[in-house]
């Protein structure tokens, strides 16, 4: 076997030594152009072979050509022939690469493979494609008479097959071989070429056919889609008509009938519905109000229950006891939070708070820096929430109050603990009353 050596030039096509032309395309060399292997025509009697059998009938005597091939008919077919691979060079489309599966004749279904009955070039005689190339491009139609073209991307070799029987195709093809060397090695990808050679796929009618067919289907699918769409507009304006006419106008009252429940309700950027309004039952509901930052705001329920009321009180509810709000904390003092320590000195406890609470109440920030002292002591109480009940934690008297700009420390006199009476640093919220102050 004869190896061409591509040139160095690439910006002239090259005639290999077996015939093939190649052109330099993009990052590589392609074939342009076949040339008719003789092989192919090793099928077809020649005029000497003709001739020989001519002159052995008219020894014996017997002249009976009938099952001869004439001069005029070899001459015929082997130009239809040649006109059939000079066409490759003109109707090659884009490529479809397959993966050769299996060399035993074992029909493929899956996208991307090819099997054949032998791994030869020219014991080939039965062909299987997937239903889809490896490209997941649907694999061409085919038709008797037609022509494939396997291409080695890897060597360039080529073998052609004339269709025999596409019934079964794409699963079952029957082909003949024509020429070529390219064989089928397992595992490896075939570049694959399919070329309409008969007189119904390759004539303009046939061309015209299946564009008016293509056409039609798409037609077809355009005018469901469209009817789909209209049916959907009609049904929506239905619904709008149905379920807001004569209940929500722009102007004058808006009569509601009893079996009415309209809502307003919204998706949050976690994939959730928020309903925000609710009409029902004579009632109107309004959920997931926002934090209120503005005295013109709504509040919820749970807002002004943890909430002082009016200047007057400290929002006491069910679900929270009297006094300002506080955390406990045992490292510094910010606000909205409280010590309770013991001095080492004295062994006396202290409870010491920020002039500023929880809630953002400023209830001693204003005081000047002084010392009270109570000889009749007051009482104090802190509370905590447990379990939904109010639970009181400490409950005594103060004997002296030490006012700071942001603390005040009282010394505790006497203490009775409560349900445990300890803390741990960070807990809360404890609320905290002393008589006369808050």
């Amino acid at each position: 076997m004869t190896t061409s050596v591509f040139p160095a030039d690439k910006t002239q096509p090259f005639v290999a030594d077996n015939g093939v032309t190649y052109v330099w395309e993009a990052d590589r060399w392609r074939v342009k152009q076949y040339k008719l292997d003789d092989a192919a025509l090793e099928d077809y009697a020649t005029e000497i072979w003709v001739e020989e059998k001519i002159a052995e009938a008219e020894l014996d005597g017997d002249i009976d050509l009938s099952a001869y091939a004439t001069r005029t008919y070899s001459d015929s077919e082997d130009s239809k022939l040649q006109l059939q691979i000079e066409e490759l060079s003109v109707t090659k489309g884009k490529v479809a690469r397959y993966i050769v599966d299996n060399v035993s004749g074992t029909p493929v279904s899956r996208a991307g493979q090819l099997s054949t009955n032998n791994p030869f070039w020219s014991n080939v005689v039965v062909v299987s494609f997937g239903t889809e190339d490896a490209d997941n491009v649907l694999t061409k139609p085919m038709n008797d008479d037609d022509i494939i073209e396997f291409v080695d991307p890897a060597n360039g070799k080529v073998s052609r097959y004339k269709i025999t029987d596409a019934s079964g195709a794409p699963t079952l093809v029957a082909v003949e071989f024509i020429s070529g060397n390219c064989d089928f090695a397992l595992g490896a990808e075939r570049q694959v070429f399919i070329y309409p050679q008969n007189a119904s796929s390759a004539s303009k009618e046939y061309v015209d056919a299946q564009d008016l067919a293509l056409k039609g289907y798409v037609d077809y699918q355009l005018g469901e889609t469209n009817d789909k769409v209209d049916e959907e507009l009609e049904a929506l304006k239905d619904y709008a008509d149905e379920g807001l006419v004569g209940k929500l106008n722009n102007a004058g009252t808006n009569e509601l009938p009893d079996s009415t429940d309209w809502k307003v309700r919204q998706q949050t950027a976690a994939g959730s519905n928020k309903t925000l309004f609710q009409v029902k039952a004579g009632e109107l509901g309004v959920y997931n109000l926002k934090e209120p930052t503005e005295s013109h705001h709504a509040a919820t329920k749970a807002y002004v229950d943890a909430k002082p009321s009016g200047g007057s009180g400290f929002g006491i509810s069910a679900s929270r006891p009297p006094g300002l709000k506080f955390y406990l904390s045992i490292v510094n003092l910010p606000d909205g939070y409280f010590q309770w320590w013991t001095n080492a000195s004295t062994n006396n406890q202290h409870l010491e708070l920020a002039t500023t609470d929880r809630d953002g109440i400023a209830w001693g920030t204003n005081t000047l820096r002084e010392d009270v002292k109570y000889n009749d002591k007051i009482p104090f109480t802190i509370w905590e929430v447990s379990d939904g009940a109010w639970k009181m934690k400490v409950n005594g008297t103060i004997s002296r109050i030490d006012f700071h700009p942001d603390h005040a420390l009282c010394y505790v006199s006497s203490k009775t603990a409560l349900n445990g009476g300890n803390f741990v640093n960070g807990a809360g919220p404890y609320y905290i009353t002393i008589s006369g102050l808050f």
